[in-house]
């Protein structure tokens, strides 16, 4: 709770709105914060954020789950979407390629939970086959999404076809 209250006094909820707005609705007219058009790997991650009903309590209007968490959901989301890769399952630690390491430090003893897990690293390599892989290996460019990683250390996009600026 400590590092969830200095984020947003850090940040503010201004940040995640900022942050994230822009980025699902751009090249989209419509309501503002909610993406318009349906291909997008944007509107696609929305959809997929709407669905789950584990961060939002629907009585109250009120965001349940860790923000930084949420944002990290997103983004992956954006990222798998953006590649056509299907991931199964609501547990982004276990999505291929994700490495999640508990960020919580408990003074209780506690164990560390699933709102305390963090992506530390991405790896998608091009030349590794996989059963769980639609293609041989990425092409075009990352999506801006990835910034919300922010507490990712190492990511290996090697032997993909990426581009962009």
């Amino acid at each position: 709770q400590a590092y969830y209250d200095d984020f947003f006094s850090s940040y503010g909820q201004d940040f995640v709105d900022a942050s994230a707005s822009p980025l699902l609705t751009e090249n989209n007219v419509g309501t503002p914060g909610k993406p318009q058009r349906d291909a997008t790997p944007q509107r696609r991650a929305y959809e997929y954020m709407a669905t789950r009903g584990d961060f939002l309590d629907v009585t109250s209007g009120t965001v349940t789950m860790d923000v930084e968490r949420l944002l990290q959901i997103y983004a992956l989301k954006v990222f798998y979407f953006t590649f056509e890769w299907a991931v199964e399952g609501d547990d982004e630690c276990a999505w291929p390629g994700v490495t999640c390491r508990g960020l919580g430090v408990h003074a209780d003893g506690a164990e560390v939970d699933e709102d305390d897990l963090r992506v530390v690293g991405l790896s998608v390599r091009g030349d590794v086959s996989s059963a769980d892989r639609r293609g041989v290996d990425l092409v075009g460019a990352l999506p801006l999404e990835l910034a919300f990683l922010i507490n990712l250390e190492q990511i290996d996009l090697s032997h993909n076809r990426l581009d962009g600026e």
